[in-house]
């Protein structure tokens, strides 16, 4: 009977080693196991910490680059906006050619003046006849000129028609002529209706007695000068 219970007791404790020996082994397997995925599991994450940084870099590389600006803050790649340049005024048309007889020949075509008129080119040498037709003391500023009066002493009747040298000196010639005509010059008769205008190189003086407004006047004579003119004058003044 002891001998029995020894070899059960014998058995017991061999059976007893054997499974803690078992035990061990898979313990062990199951931590190589588990440090196996543990260490995989490091060697991912270092890979694709490894990686992030290439990403990275082709993200920062597909984004469009910002504006460069200039010294004055502004983007150089704007579009150039159009430069806004204030109009230009058309170019005042040129006064019209032709000699002062011309001219008068054009007055009279826009306006017919029934008295027996004569035209004659002034002879800008004879200082008394030019001052006296025309009011002028002084030839200097004049490149020719030419006048229409009436044939007949007893009607006050005179256009005068000058081409100054210099278009800038149209205005002051016209307020010459203005200021320095005598319109008593027929001392019989006197014209009460004296005016002149200028455009460009051009200056006309007419001057009336209101005796004869029924045939003619010198608002009327102004007008069609005008008209010859293209249709504007740089001045345009009553005595």
């Amino acid at each position: 009977m002891k001998k029995l219970l020894i070899l059960i007791l014998i058995l017991t404790l061999v059976m007893t080693a054997f499974t803690a020996c078992g035990g061990k082994d898979n313990s062990e397997t199951v931590i190589e196991e588990q440090t196996g995925q543990a260490e995989q599991s490091g060697e991912d994450s270092d890979a694709d910490a490894d990686a992030e940084p290439e990403d990275k870099d082709k993200t920062e590389t597909s984004k469009p680059s910002a504006p460069s600006k200039d010294n004055n803050g502004s983007e150089s790649n704007k579009k150039d906006e159009p430069s806004k340049e204030p109009a230009k005024e058309p170019a005042k048309p040129a006064a019209p050619s032709g000699s002062p007889s011309d001219i008068i020949d054009k007055i009279y075509a826009k306006k017919t003046v029934e008295l027996p008129l004569g035209t004659t080119e002034l002879d800008l040498s004879d200082g008394e006849m030019f001052t006296a037709v025309t009011g002028l003391a002084s030839s200097d500023k004049v490149k020719e000129a030419a006048y229409s009066e009436s044939m007949i002493g007893s009607q006050a009747y005179s256009m005068v028609v000058v081409r100054v040298k210099k278009s800038k000196d149209a205005t002051t010639v016209a307020d010459e002529m203005l200021n320095g005509i005598n319109p008593a010059k027929w001392i019989c008769v006197e014209a009460d209706d004296v005016r002149v205008a200028a455009y460009d190189d051009l200056v006309m003086l007419i001057m009336v007695s209101s005796s004869l407004e029924e045939t003619v006047t010198g608002k009327e004579i102004v007008s069609s000068f005008k008209k010859v003119c293209g249709g504007s004058l740089d001045v345009s003044k009553k005595r």
